[in-house]
């Protein structure tokens, strides 16, 4: 460009002398040559710069723990590849680098010449594949690529990451969010079908959530009552402070109420089982209280009829055990007075028998009418009263003879009390009449029974005396007098079996079930 300005110059300007013209021809040189050497220079050093970035680019395409592939945006040939992939993929850098990456993804030839002339012609630069690997698991990927120009040459650069986990999981949240929101629709129709009020409160009292029974009790719309409190609804004054309690409870203790509240519905007063419990997050802090409240009005009245009936049934039950027990006392006051107006004394023993069963009976009459239950008796309590009678009756004094009696704990029907009561009786009365003749000394005198029932339900009498004890040849269970017939009925009704012995004075054990 110069040296063409020099001769145009030189064609203008004619006034110029030789020398002249050759001195500039000259600087002209000079010019020229200071000019290519400074462009040789610039030209060296972009040739440099452009290495170094080379050198770099290389680096980082090795050293960088990401997978990476040079492709050949052509023939699809993998022109280099990271240590990264080798690991990724599961090949040798060697076999790698003889491969095409129709070798490794799963789209076919056509599709993957299609992606590849979408990403060096920079339309795109992100794509999701399935990249299979040596050992022939697929993966999920995705791929940034994007056209770079390296040796002369422009090549696909791609950068590989695998996303198999994060697919994995997406498609768990998916399939979970699905079910949740099949839960969601099943709680909402179990809440819109179920007659109990259903309700979820904010830390301000706010309704956030109302099922279709509670809207319904208070004559209210969804749209009227979400975001309200009691206060903006005009609810009565009384029943929202006592929720604001009860409120502040849940929140700040974080702890759980059920009791009855009695408050207003459209149908007027109503009583209602409630249940407040505190709906914590994962931290643990209460967010939220859900309200649980049952119309419990009916079952009330019911229960107050049902007690009212049962109050009733008890008057007239303890009026008739309170009947029974004087009319047994009359029999057994009249068998009394009888007695003494015998002379025979055989005929007052049997009297006097008489007498002790009519009582045994009258007793537990007595103890029923007393207590609180009618279904049980407390057994121990009527054998004390009922020992008490029979020493008595026969005129013994306590004193006299040591009583060893255990009934802890043992509560019978009616019937088998009647039946252990009359037992008793005989086998005590046979003790007090038989066991200890005056023409024999003893040094001491005793009489036990021990009642207990096992694990079986099986309740065993344990009688006993020191006394003479039985003849050697009685069969207690073909005894022919009447008090021992009079036992072995009671307990054949029983269900039982007795035994006795005759060691160290009379003894008896009797067991049979007990019946519920």
């Amino acid at each position: 460009v110069i040296f063409l300005e020099f001769i145009a110059k030189f064609m203008n300007d004619e006034d110029k002398t030789k020398e002249e013209l050759i001195l500039e021809l000259k600087k002209l040189k000079e010019e020229i040559s200071f000019l290519k050497a400074h462009q040789n220079l610039r030209s060296l050093e972009f040739k440099e710069n452009f290495l170094e970035r080379e050198e770099l680019f290389y680096t980082m395409f090795e050293k960088n723990k990401a997978v990476k592939l040079l492709i050949d945006p052509v023939s699809g040939a993998i022109i280099n590849a990271n240590s990264a992939a080798s690991e990724f993929y599961g090949y040798t850098l060697e076999t790698l680098k003889n491969m095409k990456i129709i070798d490794i993804n799963t789209l076919t030839k056509e599709q993957v010449h299609e992606e590849m002339s979408s990403a060096f012609s920079e339309k795109r630069s992100y794509f999701v594949f399935k990249h299979k690997l040596e050992s022939g698991e697929i993966k999920n990927v995705e791929v940034f690529s994007s056209p770079v120009l390296i040796d002369g040459r422009y090549l696909l650069f791609s950068i590989i990451i695998d996303i198999t986990l994060r697919i994995s999981a997406e498609e768990q949240l998916k399939k979970t969010n699905i079910e949740l929101e099949k839960q969601k629709i099943l709680l909402d129709q179990i809440l819109a079908t179920t007659t109990d009020h259903f309700i979820i409160f904010d830390s301000l009292g706010r309704f956030i959530y109302v099922n279709k029974a509670g809207l319904e009790a208070q004559g209210l719309t969804y749209e009227q009552v979400i975001g309200q409190t009691w206060r903006e609804l005009e609810f009565p004054e009384e029943t929202g402070k006592v929720f604001d309690k009860h409120l502040n409870d849940v929140f700040i203790l974080g702890k759980s109420l059920c009791f009855e509240a009695r408050f207003p519905s459209v149908d007027g007063m109503r009583d209602w089982d409630v249940t407040y419990k505190p709906l914590c997050d994962e931290a643990g802090d209460v967010i939220n209280m859900v309200a649980i409240y049952r119309d419990i009005t009916e079952r009330k009245k019911f229960q107050e009829q049902i007690t009212d009936s049962l109050n009733e049934k008890e008057v007239l039950l303890r009026e008739v055990h309170h009947r029974v027990k004087n009319n047994l006392q009359v029999i057994s006051s009249l068998l009394y007075l009888q007695t003494n107006s015998i002379e025979d004394k055989k005929t007052q023993g049997i009297m006097r028998e008489i007498q002790t069963r009519v009582k045994s009976m009258s007793l537990v009459h007595e103890r029923l009418y007393q207590s609180k239950t009618f279904s049980r008796n407390d057994f121990g309590i009527y054998l004390e009263s009922l020992i008490d009678h029979i020493f008595l009756t026969y005129g013994v004094n306590r004193k006299d003879i040591k009583l060893n009696i255990f009934a802890d704990n043992i509560h019978l029907n009616i019937d088998t009390a009647i039946l252990c009561g009359l037992i008793i009786n005989e086998l005590i009365s046979n003790s007090l009449k038989y066991a200890f003749p005056a023409e024999k000394n003893f040094s001491e005198k005793y009489i036990s029974t021990f009642i207990e029932l096992d694990k079986f339900n099986i309740l065993s009498i344990r009688f006993s005396d020191n006394g003479i004890g039985l003849p050697e040849s009685l069969d207690v269970q073909k005894a022919d007098t009447l008090g021992l017939q009079l036992v072995n009925l009671l307990v054949e009704q029983l269900d039982g079996i007795i035994k006795s012995d005759n060691k160290t004075g009379a003894s008896y054990n009797i067991d049979f079930p007990l019946k519920k």
